[in-house]
């Protein structure tokens, strides 16, 4: 059913106090800052990837960067600890307990 026109117009004027409006005001505030956090907390999730993202970068560097100096001082390491042998202490002019000694084993005394 087709609606007819409005015979009448009224109007309707919202009057506010003081107190209304600065409570207005602070509800208006507090959304525009609400927005701007909103904004804020959307653009830090990429940042927050990148910077996980660098920091994964530099540990795998470091790591890397270890391994390339220390490569043959390692691999002494672990011909020490993978075949301790008695006669090779002996032939070294160490004692036998000396082949479970850390600082033998890691070549810091020899």
């Amino acid at each position: 059913m087709p609606k007819s026109k409005p015979d009448m117009v009224h109007s309707v004027r919202i009057e506010l106090q003081e107190k209304e409006r600065e409570l207005l005001e602070k509800y208006m505030e507090a959304k525009t800052v609400e927005g701007y956090a909103k904004a804020v907390n959307n653009a830090m999730i990429p940042v927050g990837v990148v910077f996980i993202g660098g920091v994964a970068y530099l540990i795998a560097d470091g790591i890397h960067g270890f391994w390339e100096r220390h490569r043959d001082r390692l691999a002494t390491v672990y011909e020490r600890t993978t075949d301790p042998s008695m006669e090779r202490a002996k032939e070294e002019g160490e004692p036998w307990w000396r082949i479970f000694d850390i600082q033998y084993i890691l070549g810091i005394k020899k």
